[in-house]
């Protein structure tokens, strides 16, 4: 019973078809499916599309803002240097040798090209480095391929009409990429002096330098364009430098070697030994303003060295009685001025001693000396002269203007010839202030040159004068109106009195270069302040006061204009 019930049941929830119906019944679920799958994928893409254009988007903004502060696809991180230079004796030319490191950030995955060193330089030992710019793993050294090489690239402005390169690093790959190299140059040396030059295409602000020398040789003298700060810490046979400077593509160092035991210049109480001499010529440039009662005069001395190097320290004697004001030079530490004899008498003249920076180097050295000298009651005038030691040669010029009312004759003349006013120096002539009269050019400093001076009494001119005046009277009621109106002159004259203004007169208004001005009195003059300048400096004055009307015999009104006393 239970088995034919269930029989019967599954009868009645069975369905019969055919094998077609059922084959078309199967598709068509199956599409369904498939419709359904597909309008989820492609509600996934849409939202995948648009989140890649959002990032795309994102991407194009941010590559726009960094263009318009970095317009490459890379940055500068890091530039280190450090060198190291031998040198012997005898060498003309010591070689050095630098080891660079620079590190770049390449922002996109785009064909790059990144200059790294000017190809005229020996180069070697190449290094090249990568990591991700996202993450903070180590550099990892990579091959050179087909995707990050070296190669030298032309530079677009040509260098004296021939082609000009650079070493470069081509990318594609984004990353942090870290560039070593060793460069090596000469180091050229002149006298015991040597000089390092740096040209780079990418800044420097710091870099390390060891100098070593033979036979515990000391580095004096050292000097850095741009002006930098460097530490030294010296060993047995070299020298480390720390350099400070600021940031820039171009370095130039200057030393000197002192051998042990050998006069050092920068140590004060040491005499210096003849091979510490410097050679230099000097061109000697003389302007001599004569004043009424003192000569001014101005030197300047030119030293021409025959190589960079310092100067150290210079003597100039002044063999006349002539006063030395100021002394003026580039890299100078201190100058003093004392007698050229121990009795230190006014005719003995005196020593000038200019000493200077030891690591102010350079082939050039001009120094401003002005001296005076009271030449009062003086008809004849010997022109002072300066003798520099130690040089190898002394010429140059010598001018003459006057600043007074006063004449100059040249009464002789030794070792001095006459030369054009316009064949002075601009450098000289531009500081006359005054048209130069006298002339002259010297080949030694054995040189004199006398010259008369004749005084005239100078002629008293007007100190003040008034060009136009006004005077207008303006009578309302009983009350009359005075106002008095000057252009003026003046040259020396303080005050300017007025008289004849009645002394019950109110001032109402008193300016002078239309600025108010206070009065004063004396004796029952009124006393207006003027203002003093050289020349005809232009003025102008107005007052104004009132005072009764006083009225005489049938209404007549008499009227008493302002006296002055010019």
């Amino acid at each position: 019973l239970l088995s034919t019930s269930c029989a019967q049941k599954a009868q009645e929830e069975t369905v019969t078809f055919s094998l077609r119906d059922y084959t078309n019944l199967y598709r068509k679920a199956e599409l369904k499916d498939l419709q359904r799958q597909m309008s989820a994928d492609q509600a996934n893409l849409e939202k995948e599309n648009e989140a890649l254009l959002n990032k795309l988007r994102k991407g194009q903004a941010e590559r726009q803002h960094r263009r318009e502060v970095l317009p490459q696809n890379w940055q500068l991180l890091s530039h280190e240097a450090q060198g190291e230079c031998q040198f012997q004796s005898g060498q003309e030319r010591a070689p050095a040798s630098y080891n660079f490191t620079l590190e770049f950030r390449v922002f996109e995955d785009d064909w790059t090209a990144i200059r790294l060193i000017d190809a005229q330089t020996i180069v070697k030992n190449w290094s090249v480095s990568r990591r991700s710019a996202n993450h903070s793993d180590s550099f990892q050294e990579i091959t050179l391929g087909s995707d990050t090489f070296l190669m030298l690239q032309p530079r677009e402005e040509a260098k004296d009409a021939e082609a000009w390169g650079d070493h470069s690093l081509v990318t594609n790959v984004s990353g942090i990429y870290r560039i070593s190299f060793q460069t090596h140059s000469h180091v050229r040396s002149n006298r015991q002096l040597q000089s390092l030059q740096l040209h780079l295409l990418h800044p420097i602000s710091e870099t390390q330098l060891r100098l070593g020398a033979e036979n515990g040789a000391g580095i004096r003298e050292i000097s850095v364009e741009p002006t930098a700060h460097w530490e030294a810490k010296e060993a047995a046979n070299f020298t480390d430098l720390k350099i400070y400077m600021p940031s820039t593509r171009q370095m130039s160092l200057k030393w000197r070697i002192v051998p042990r035991g050998s006069y050092i210049a920068d140590e004060p109480g040491t005499e210096s030994s003849p091979e510490s001499q410097v050679e230099a010529s000097v061109v000697h440039d003389i302007l001599h303003s004569v004043d009424e009662s003192i000569l001014h005069t101005l030197h300047s001395f030119k030293y021409v060295l025959d190589s960079e190097q310092s100067l150290n320290k210079i003597e100039i004697h002044f063999p006349g009685r002539e006063r030395i004001t100021s002394v003026v030079a580039q890299g100078m530490t201190n100058w003093k001025s004392v007698p050229r004899s121990a009795n230190a008498t006014a005719k003995s003249g005196s020593v000038l001693q200019v000493a200077f920076k030891s690591s102010a180097i350079s082939k050039e050295v001009v120094v401003l000396v002005t001296t005076e000298l009271s030449t009062q009651h003086k008809k004849r005038l010997q022109l002072p002269t300066a003798h520099c030691q130690r040089v190898l040669r002394q010429s140059g010029t010598m001018a003459v203007v006057k600043l007074a009312n006063i004449e100059l004759h040249q009464e002789a003349a030794s070792g001095a010839a006459r030369l054009g006013i316009d064949q002075v120096p601009l450098h000289m002539s531009s500081k006359a202030g005054k048209p130069i009269i006298l002339a002259y050019k010297f080949m030694a400093p054995t040189h004199a040159v006398d010259l008369s001076v004749i005084h005239h009494e100078e002629m008293s001119t007007l100190e003040s004068v008034v060009d136009a005046a006004l005077y207008k009277v303006l009578v309302v009621d009983d009350q009359v109106m005075h106002n008095l109106l000057l252009n003026l002159q003046n040259t020396q004259r303080q005050y300017m009195a007025v008289q004849g203004i009645d002394p019950d007169a109110t001032i109402w208004t008193a300016k002078v270069n239309s600025v108010s001005s206070k009065l004063a009195i004396r004796d029952g003059q009124l006393l207006v302040p003027l203002q003093v300048a050289g020349g005809e400096a232009k003025s102008s004055v107005e007052i104004a006061w009132v005072q009764p009307l006083q009225l005489a015999a049938a209404g007549v009104v008499q009227l008493k204009p302002p006296r002055l006393d010019m």
